[in-house]
């Protein structure tokens, strides 16, 4: 009699099998988009699953039909979705994907050698996806300034995590109502792993086109950066004074013509934000879109006062 023995073979540790975990709510536009990127990848994730956090819209029903398993978070909260996904895979790396991005071929095949050794966290370069309205033309530059400045500590629209690190920390933070992808990466450098930042792995982001939701959606990362001071303290003291100054702005201006020296104030208050913020974004703006970019600096000043406001909030 023949015997057969079957093991399962263990793949060599060197071996990565990449889940992709993506958001939605409400994302019946992009969604499609998202998904067919990541299935354009060569190779492609081992498994796509989107956490959707209550969508009305159909979004749910297109994600099943591009091949997505669905599950449905019932507990609103980002951070609560993202440990959903973390629960719902298993590959050995966790790419969260936003249901607004869409990677460029090769995203993966750039990204994923940089995962090695310390390095538990990486992240590629976001372009904007469309540039049709002032504000996404605006947050398209200011997103590739950033990407000049910090790029490590740049947004998490679309970040590979080692499971090991996502195990050895838990998860994300679910207390925190926005930042919770910073507030991992701290608590990652904490811990002794790292980040990198992949500028051949390419992506491009749907910012927010009009200037209600582009606020809300500022109001709500000022209140993420005001918890994170909350609990790391002063992380970033540059981001702390940016804020301090967006909540003094508006007092002063009303109070400078009664109060001492406080036209001089006011001044070099404004002086210090055009040098860190408005010029910066300005500069970028001129050389992404030309002279049309002047409009920016209303909307740099905007975004200062409303992120500033969201910081308060979130740190009393």
């Amino acid at each position: 009699m023949w015997w057969i023995s079957i093991k399962r073979v263990q793949p060599p540790p060197h071996t990565v099998e990449v889940s992709a975990v993506v958001l939605t709510l409400d994302n019946v536009d992009t969604v499609a988009a998202t998904l067919d990127s990541l299935a354009a990848q060569e190779p492609p994730p081992a498994e796509v699953v989107v956490v959707d956090g209550g969508s009305t819209d159909g979004t749910r029903e297109l994600a099943a039909e591009h091949g997505a398993r669905v599950v449905i978070e019932g507990t609103r909260g980002i951070a609560r979705a993202r440990n959903r996904g973390i629960a719902e895979t298993s590959g050995n790396v966790v790419l969260f994907v936003d249901a607004d991005i869409n990677l460029e071929k090769g995203f993966l095949s750039a990204l994923l050698p940089a995962l090695k050794d310390n390095i538990a966290i990486a992240t590629g370069r976001v372009g904007a996806a469309g540039a049709l309205t002032l504000v996404e033309r605006f947050e398209g530059s200011r997103t590739e300034l950033h990407f000049h400045r910090a790029p490590a500590r740049a947004p998490s629209w679309c970040t590979a995590y080692t499971r090991k690190l996502l195990d050895d920390l838990d998860g994300f933070d679910t207390q925190l109502p926005t930042g919770e992808d910073l507030d991992l990466l701290i608590r990652a450098e904490a811990a002794g792993f790292e980040a990198v930042y992949v500028p051949k792995a390419k992506a491009r982001h749907h910012h927010r086109a009009s200037i209600g939701p582009w606020l809300r959606q500022q109001f709500g990362y000022g209140v993420g950066q005001g918890r994170l001071v909350r609990k790391h303290g002063l992380h970033n003291p540059g981001n702390t004074l940016y804020c301090l100054g967006g909540l003094v702005l508006i007092p002063l201006a009303i109070a400078a013509p009664f109060v001492p020296a406080g036209g001089l104030a006011l001044t070099l208050l404004l002086v210090a934000f055009l040098m860190v913020d408005g010029l910066p974004v300005l500069f970028q703006g001129l050389n992404d879109h030309g002279l049309a970019a002047i409009a920016f600096l209303p909307l740099a000043l905007v975004r200062f006062i409303t992120y500033a406001s969201g910081f308060l909030r979130g740190v009393v």
